[in-house]
């Protein structure tokens, strides 16, 4: 699931009137100057504001974070973010060993 979700900040299902009365996607994305299609679910939201070359295409944590991390700074370094995804995936998969072993 990714962070958008998780964060309360789908930019599919939430709006954000700013005090001007205009909708933003989410309060996290209101300044943001870019009408984007919203509407079309967080995937193709994604691929709209990331650049193909960019270093979140290529992430293989990209299906969780969905670009979170680079907003409102498209240049934020995400190792440290991509080394915490990598723990939190190698302790998934342990717990999961253990409750295959756990359930024989």
């Amino acid at each position: 699931m990714p962070l958008w979700v998780l964060q309360d900040d789908d930019p599919q299902y939430l709006r954000y009137v700013t005090d001007e009365g205009v909708e933003r996607p989410s309060r996290r994305l209101v300044d943001l100057n870019a009408n984007m299609a919203f509407d079309a679910g967080l995937e193709a939201w994604i691929a709209q504001v990331l650049a193909a070359g960019e270093e979140c295409q290529g992430c293989e944590f990209l299906k969780n974070c969905g670009g979170y991390f680079k907003w409102p700074r498209r240049d934020y370094d995400c190792v440290g973010v991509k080394r915490l995804f990598g723990y939190l995936r190698d302790a998934a998969a342990e717990l999961r060993r253990d409750l295959d072993v756990g359930s024989t």
